[in-house]
């Protein structure tokens, strides 16, 4: 399996090469990447509700695995316009890769984390420092669920350096730390409330002493060509993004209905879990705190200002 980094350099490489820029029409449908997550699910409300449509945007949305994933279809010009989370994106800037972001998806608050730890009902884990010496499962190495539990380990009085980190997919976390494979796993919704439906496992929050009180955990990103050369699209988007955030926040019930519909999860699931909070601004606050844990924790070699990787046209 090849890395992150090498991928999304191949996929640049390739895209420079064979890839000329899409001409603006006026019919052009706007090829979107996104994750079946509650993190990620702007674009289906923007969809289901008519917001593209009533933009003058015609969108077709493709589903990846991870934003990492995304990033690289983004990269490789199979989409316009993708999810992006903070470490694949700031580690594609580090690497020269020209990827903007427009718009926050979601941000992690203290009353919305977006992922959390998981652990079997009777693990001896209970606190920061009982995860020294630990294997705890991430979806990517590396990503946005590795290192800000490494800086929340470290900061509540553990060691992040003596934490074992292994890729395995979100389905698969759950059995993983039956079965022994892991300790632990840094997951997200709706795997969290399915798991812990099973009466098998009980979580454990991060939200003290993280990366910040409050950081952009993913974003919409495009590339600074595409950006440049469909500056109208790119402001229609931002717009439709920030009108579909603020109905997501405000109509949680609503926004399950259409959570149920799109990634086919149980309507019991969607009603109760931890839902995400959808940035409404774009601040390099919000991203700087990621891309200095990212340098800390050599995700990237050196942290960088917020401000390279938004975008002029990006949701302020």
């Amino acid at each position: 399996m090849i890395g992150r980094t090498q991928f999304l350099l191949a996929a640049a490489a390739s895209l420079a090469a064979v890839a000329p820029a899409r001409r603006a029409s006026a019919d052009d449908t706007l090829r979107l990447g996104a994750l079946l997550l509650d993190n990620t699910a702007e674009v289906f409300y923007a969809r289901e509700l008519g917001m593209f449509q009533r933009a003058g945007l015609n969108v077709d949305i493709t589903t990846f695995p991870s934003g990492g994933a995304a990033a690289s279809a983004l990269v490789g010009g199979a989409v316009d316009i993708s999810i992006g989370d903070m470490l694949s994106v700031a580690e594609a800037h580090a690497q020269g890769i020209p990827l903007t972001y427009l718009a926050p998806a979601t941000v992690y608050t203290k009353a919305f984390p977006a992922y959390e730890l998981l652990v079997a009902i009777d693990s001896p884990i209970h606190v920061a420092r009982d995860f020294n010496g630990k294997t705890v499962a991430t979806n990517a190495l590396k990503n946005i669920l590795q290192v800000p539990t490494e800086a929340w380990i470290d900061n509540n009085g553990g060691d992040a350096k003596s934490v074992k980190f292994i890729e395995v997919p979100f389905p698969t976390m759950a059995p993983a730390i039956l079965d022994g494979r892991v300790d632990a796993a840094s997951i997200s919704e709706p795997f969290i409330t399915n798991a812990l439906d099973s009466g098998k496992f009980r979580k454990i929050s991060v939200a003290e002493r993280n990366v910040a009180p409050e950081f952009m955990f993913s974003g919409w990103t495009t590339t600074t060509a595409y950006a440049a050369q469909h500056p109208d699209v790119i402001k229609k988007f931002v717009a439709v993004m920030l009108e579909s955030a603020r109905w997501g926040n405000a109509n949680r019930p609503q926004s399950a209905q259409i959570l149920v519909g799109v990634n086919k999860m149980p309507p019991e699931v969607a009603a109760k879990m931890l839902r995400s909070y959808y940035g409404e601004k774009l601040l390099p606050a919000l991203l700087q705190p990621v891309i200095d844990a990212a340098a800390k924790y050599g995700a990237i070699a050196s942290s960088f200002a917020a401000a390279e990787i938004i975008s002029t046209y990006a949701l302020k």
